[in-house]
Formats: structure tokens, C-alpha cells, sequence
């Protein structure tokens, strides 16, 4: 891997544990992050899987711990973040993988030591999503939020940026890499949940 300067990195992956058959955005960046070097605070609402997320990474070599609770309402969003803090020394990367985000003012939220932080969002937020309609507008939202908080987390030195997938296939992280240029009708590999969680890494970096 690439040294992109997260040796030693306080992450937080928020959605982190992985659902079979789904494209597992969370996991793919909470490990590549550990990968890198980061300490990563796995959050999830499902006890089983964010203690699964962070098992993995320990089993690989890496530093990991689960945090449960469920970011969809400020009070537990609050308890989240403090107890990742409180087990990271504080924070510098935050990867936010759910449907639903509510953050709090960046006076409110700011270390005031720089850092970088990742929403996934989608395609659909850019362009029109036929027959789905509530996850085009919900993360067309998401996206005006992340341009808001890059005008307001930049006096802090944070970083806020998005990685938006298109069709990523789900439940294929047992599949071999496809190699370029071997298929004569498209000649690109197809896209796969690494491929999302690379573009979460660059950003945190």
C-alpha cells in the first residue's frame, strides 16, 4: 500500500460492520484504513458486527475497537463520538457510512488540529435517479451538507470530501480482482467495495 501518512492516524468508521449480500462500504474502509496504519474506532448499531469489523483488523495485524450505538439521534451521536474519542486519544479521519446523518455545529465538533472526514453518498445525488427518488434527494442533501461543512471545517484545517459510487456490486469481496484490458467488450475492471473504500482512504489521508 501506498503511504499515505495515516501511521499512527485516530480514525472513526461509522457503519463499519459489514451486511452479507450488501456492498460493505464501512468494512472495506475501516480495514484499508487500519491497513494504512490508523487506529479505527469501528461504530455500528449492531453489536455483532461492529465487534466482527474490529476483530478482523486485530486479526490482521491491526488496531481496532468496536463502538455500538446508533448515530441517528444527537444524543446517542454525541455518546458515540465521545467514547470513540475517549478510546482513539482523539481524532483526525472520519469515515460516515449510514443513510441518515445529523451533525452539530463545527464550534460544537472541532478539535481545532486538522483532520479529514468522508461521507459516502451516491451517483444519484448528482444526477436523476429514476425510481429512486429518496435516496437521490436524501444524498443530493448529503452533498450540499459536505460543500457547508468544507466552507465551515476549512478555519480548522479539516478536510471534507465525498466518494459518491455508482452500481457496485454487493457480497462480492470473495471475488478475484479482474484485471484491465482483458475483456473485449469493456475493457474495465468492474467496480468493487475495495474500490470505494480506496476512494475513502485517499480523502482521510
Amino acid at each position: 500500500m501506498i503511504d499515505l501518512g495515516l501511521d499512527g492516524a485516530r480514525a472513526i468508521v461509522v457503519g463499519a460492520g459489514f451486511i452479507p449480500y450488501r456492498a460493505g462500504h464501512g468494512r472495506g474502509s475501516a480495514l484499508q484504513l487500519a491497513a494504512a496504519g490508523a487506529t479505527v474506532a469501528c461504530v455500528d448499531l449492531d453489536e455483532g458486527r461492529a465487534g466482527e469489523i474490529a476483530a478482523e483488523i486485530q486479526q490482521a495485524g491491526g488496531k481496532a475497537f468496536p463502538v455500538v450505538g446508533d448515530v441517528r439521534t444527537e444524543a446517542e451521536a454525541q455518546r458515540i463520538i465521545d467514547e470513540a474519542v475517549a478510546g482513539l486519544g482523539g481524532v483526525d479521519v472520519l469515515v460516515d457510512v449510514v443513510g441518515e446523518a445529523i451533525f452539530a455545529p463545527s464550534h460544537e465538533q472541532a478539535e481545532g488540529t486538522g483532520g479529514a472526514i468522508t461521507q459516502v453518498t451516491s451517483v444519484d445525488g448528482f444526477s436523476s435517479a429514476r425510481y429512486h427518488v429518496g435516496c437521490g434527494a436524501a444524498k443530493a442533501g448529503v452533498i450540499s451538507l459536505i460543500k457547508t461543512y468544507s466552507d465551515e471545517y476549512g478555519k480548522y484545517g479539516i478536510r471534507v470530501n465525498c466518494v459518491a459510487p455508482g452500481n457496485v456490486g454487493g457480497g462480492v469481496w470473495d471475488k478475484p480482482d479482474v484485471p484491465f484490458g482483458q475483456d473485449v467488450v469493456n475493457s474495465l475492471a468492474p467496480p468493487r467495495p475495495i474500490d470505494i473504500a480506496n476512494g475513502a482512504l485517499a480523502p482521510g489521508a
